[in-house]
């Protein structure tokens, strides 16, 4: 099986939205600029994606 997986395009997120929405899982967020997204094509179709949303966590520590 040849494909590719590399950084999502702009344009590709159009396709990436609708494959989650087929599987009926949550587009709302990917608009927000926390989630990065990489495209998994094949003959330049995207056929899966990746999404990385990253969280900034403050741990406080009482010495």
């Amino acid at each position: 099986m040849n494909f590719e997986i590399q950084k999502a395009k702009d344009k590709q997120i159009e396709e990436i939205k609708i494959l989650l929405a087929n599987n009926k899982l949550p587009t709302d967020d990917i608009q927000s600029g926390n989630i990065d997204f990489l495209a998994i094509t094949k003959k330049q179709k995207v056929i899966g994606a990746i999404g990385v949303e990253l969280y900034q966590i403050q741990v406080f520590y009482d010495h």
